[in-house]
């Protein structure tokens, strides 16, 4: 959503993003936009802002490179796995992790070692890449 001018504020979706090892995860959207100039925007994206989400990241599977509590830009027009991060469904849950391809699959990949990486066919209908994480924004 715009407000004014192109070098004006800009609202983006907020979403609260789950990252649980064992039980549900969500994605729902917080009535309460993360707002920012579209100038510091275009310095990450080039995307559509009706196509981004930012998402608080919560859990210990990506932990050192996504902390709980960190939050992140995901750009929905990039939903075609390549090696890289990415909010991903597997079932009826959201996670952020690490992909590698492979012929007609990909590894998926948590940094902590607590979690296996484990590989899941391309074709498999209950996987789906959400979008690339393009940002990632953190207190010290």
């Amino acid at each position: 959503m715009c407000w004014l001018a192109w070098d004006a504020w800009h609202a983006v979706h907020r979403a609260h993003y789950a990252i649980l090892s064992r039980g549900a995860s969500w994605w729902h959207f917080n009535p309460y936009p993360f707002v920012c100039t579209a100038n510091w925007l275009r310095r990450f994206v080039r995307t559509p802002l009706d196509k981004l989400s930012v998402v608080k990241v919560k859990g210990d599977s990506m932990v050192n490179v996504f902390n709980d509590k960190d939050t992140i830009l995901i750009d929905h027009t990039q939903i075609e796995p390549h090696d890289g991060l990415y909010a991903i469904r597997l079932g009826n849950d959201v996670f952020v992790k690490r992909l590698q391809r492979l012929v007609n699959k990909v590894v998926i990949i948590s940094a902590n070692p607590e979690y296996p990486p484990f590989e899941i066919n391309l074709d498999d209908e209950n996987f789906a890449v959400i979008g690339r994480v393009v940002w990632l924004g953190r207190l010290l």
